[in-house]
This record gives structure tokens, sequence and C-alpha cells, in this order.
């Protein structure tokens, strides 16, 4: 079964949420969203859209699709329903103007006004998302304890696997791990907290949209290489090299699906992970007196682990990411293998079955 990666989840949207506070995320916008735009929708060729209040279902071209996730700003409302995604443009008067579905654009033509009906609610959050309790990042774990990130959380857990769940703790430590015993995400608060001091200090400068994006990438970026241990495990999925550099890959790899239709934002992610990837490296001193042992650990040491990824971004962007590459010093050599290289995860990617386990 070859992989629908909109039909997982938006991944992207949801941190996003977390980190970018003028959006709005989750099923209570997705509602009302519905009620903004409430009624039958025509656009172009004749094509149609129309909401279905609750639990968010569309109707496009009469077929029922459910909506698994939103974000929604002050001129525009994304989501991503089964094997589209859809990207609604409003005007001055808070309507639909201009419709992009699956990176095609339309114009909103005709409206009749209908009234939606009700969808009944499914996934149980509190069975795939835990948020414990912590007294030294009591910030963290109130923007964890909420209703709609539980949600989020437990619904992104379910989309890559019903056995798996996803939990956010004090671990003691700078960490983030799966546990394939007991099938258990932990990010530790202890990790998000540095991430967002690493791109304070990276980049405090910055305007907020490109410093929420930023952390965004990193909060992305280490989720998705858990779920990529996770989806190795439970997926059976066959390995010739090294798990730690094939999650990575997978991390990047359902990044860029997920946020591929916004360049600038997917940009800014990929920056905000580099730079906390850097963050890990060695000095000197560190390096003499840890000698060898650091290329024993079962992880690419962090310069490599920083490579491979501004490979990837340019093999999946050159003209996005042709100044990252440049700024790196990233060799010709390894430059034209980017795209090749990106290419094979991606299609490597693509054929994991994700039927259920």
């Amino acid at each position: 079964m070859i992989v629908n990666y909109k039909k997982i989840i938006s991944l992207h949207f949801f941190i996003a949420y977390l980190l970018f506070p003028t959006s709005i995320f989750a099923n209570d916008m997705c509602q009302k969203i519905g009620e903004v735009v409430k009624g039958k929708w025509e656009f172009d060729d004749s094509r149609t859209f129309s909401f279905i209040a609750g639990q968010p279902k569309l109707i496009l071209d009469n077929k029922e699709l459910e909506i698994s996730s939103c974000l929604v700003t002050r001129i525009s409302a994304l989501f991503f329903i089964d094997n589209n995604m859809v990207n609604i443009r409003f005007n001055s008067n808070r309507q639909p103007e201009n419709i992009y579905i699956n990176r095609k654009f339309y114009k909103v033509t005709q409206h009749t006004l209908s009234e939606p009906t009700e969808a009944p609610e499914h996934i149980n959050p509190a069975d795939h998302f835990v948020a414990h309790t912590s007294t030294n990042y009591p910030n963290l774990y109130q923007i964890m304890q909420r209703e709609d990130i539980a949600k989020a959380f437990g619904t992104i857990a379910y989309k890559f696997s019903p056995q798996l769940k996803i939990e956010t703790r004090e671990c003691g430590t700078i960490n983030a791990f799966y546990s394939p015993s007991t099938k258990i995400i932990t990010l530790c608060y202890e990790y998000l907290d540095n991430g967002d001091k690493a791109i304070e200090q990276t980049y405090g400068d910055a305007p907020i949209p490109i410093k929420a994006n930023m952390k965004t990438g990193i909060l992305a970026g280490v989720l998705l290489h858990e779920i990529g241990h996770a989806v190795i495990h439970l997926k059976n999925v066959p390995l010739l090299g090294s798990e730690e550099d094939a999650a990575d890959r997978f991390a990047y790899v359902m990044m860029y699906e997920f946020s591929s239709s916004d360049p600038e934002r997917l940009r800014d992610m990929v920056y905000g992970n580099l730079a906390y990837t850097w963050s890990f490296r060695q000095d000197i001193l560190t390096k003499i007196l840890t000698g060898h042992s650091r290329y024993m650990d079962e992880h690419p040491i962090t310069e490599q682990r920083y490579y491979n990824l501004i490979c990837l971004a340019y093999g999946s962007n050159s003209e996005l990411f042709g100044k990252l590459r440049s700024s790196s010093k990233l060799s010709d050599d390894r430059a034209e293998r980017c795209t090749r290289e990106f290419n094979q995860v991606r299609e490597a990617v693509s054929k994991i079955s994700w039927e259920s386990e």
C-alpha cells in the first residue's frame, strides 16, 4: 500500500499552533470555520465544497471527506482532508475568494446557503497522549495539558499507528526517545525548552513569525524522528544501514511533505532544525578528551547529521535552499548527488505499508 502523507495528518499545522499563536488549530476552530463559510460554494469548473458541522468534515464534489487538521488565520484556512490539501483564501469580508486544491488554483464563483449536518467524534486522545506534571517547566506542562493539544498529539499518534502513544515529561536530561517495549514516544520538557533557548540565542533579533517557524522546525524534527523509529519498529521496515540515519531521513521527508506548500515556512523550519543540531557539536577540547568514543555512538556525529540535512533540503528544492548550500560550503560533489539522495529516501518512505499492524 503506497503511503498517503496527507491522509496521515498535517503535523506541521499542529506544531505551528503550539509555537505560532496567531494561528488556531484543531476541532473547535474547524467547526467555527465551517460556520463562517457554511453553505455550498462553487468554483471555476463547477466543482463544489461545503462543510459538515461537528467533528469537521467537508463535502468536496459530492464526496464526504474527513478533515484531519486545520490551520486558520485571518486570511486563509488550510486543511488536510483525505487525498486533498485544501487552502481557502478569504476576502476582506471573511468569505472564500480563492481555493487551492493539491496546488491547483480555482476562483470561488457562487455560494448557496445550506444548513450543515452533524458528524460524530472519533479518536479518544487520552488513549494516545499523556502530559506528565512538571515542577521545572510549568509553562510547557500547562500547554500540553490543554484539551486541543492533547487531541492533536493523540491524533498524530493514532494516525501513524493505533498502537503508538506520545508522552511529555521531565527526564532530567535533554532528550527524546521511542521505546519499542512500551510503544511510547517520550518528548522531554528539557528538550523542548532547550530548543526554544537555542533559537532565541541564535536568532533573537529575527521577527517573531520567523522564530516561531524555526521553533516549529525543532519540534517537528524531533517528533518526526522519533515517529520514524516507531514506524521502523511497528511496520517492520527493513534497513540496510543505521536506524538513526534512517529516522533522520524519514523525518525530513515527512517534514517536506507536510510543509512544501509553504516554501518560506519550510525554509525557516529547516534553518531552525539546523541551528539546534549544530548547537550539539563538541568543541575541540571535548573531541580530544573523548577520543574515538564519539564515533562509537549509534547516532551519526553532529556535523554529519547537519550536512545530511542540508543535502536533503537542497535536494528537495535547490532554489529554496541554494543560499543554504553556499553558506554551508556544501561541496559540489555532494551537492550534485543531493537530488538523487532526497528522491531515494522519498521513494523508500512512499513504499511503507500503512495498513493496521
